[in-house]
């Protein structure tokens, strides 16, 4: 399963981020099947136990983060990501956004990503996440990088 993760900035302001909508909107479209864990209507003191309560017993699951600048908002989904990872091992960690893109390669190499979508992810995410149900590990998809393909550079 995926799960679209909406972190957002640690504020009450109900406030869906536009791409993440463009995403759901693109995996709708594939019918692949997703859910959104939106944290933004939680108070933000209690949003990280809210999301582990969430997923605690995901084991196998793909977990999307949405990566921009400012507002702490790389810091807070690294973190999350990290909560996923420890969680279990098996679960697989992908960002996306305008930061992700600018310093894939650092997130790949310094986090616990698994890949990065580049650019706009209506077509790469879904093409990823048809691969991955498929148990295709490959980043043979243009715009999409792993750790796998940069320790091979």
């Amino acid at each position: 399963m995926f799960y679209l993760v909406s972190i957002s900035s640690n504020t009450l302001t109900i406030s869906f981020p536009t791409g993440m909508g463009y995403l759901a909107r693109a995996l709708k479209i594939a019918n692949i099947d997703f859910e959104v864990i939106d944290l933004t209507p939680i108070k933000p003191t209690s949003r990280k136990e809210h999301f582990l309560d969430i997923v605690k017993n995901i084991h196998n699951g793909v977990f999307g983060f949405g990566i921009i600048m400012g507002s702490s908002c790389m810091e807070t989904n690294i973190e999350y990501a990290r909560k996923v990872k420890e969680i279990s091992k098996n679960n697989i960690v992908i960002f996306g956004g305008p930061l992700a893109t600018a310093i894939s390669s650092l997130l790949l190499e310094k986090t616990e990503c698994d890949y990065v979508v580049l650019g706009e992810g209506e077509e790469r995410l879904p093409q990823l996440l048809n691969k991955l149900s498929n148990h295709d590990y490959s980043t043979q998809i243009d715009g999409v990088v792993s750790r796998n393909s940069i320790q091979n550079v």
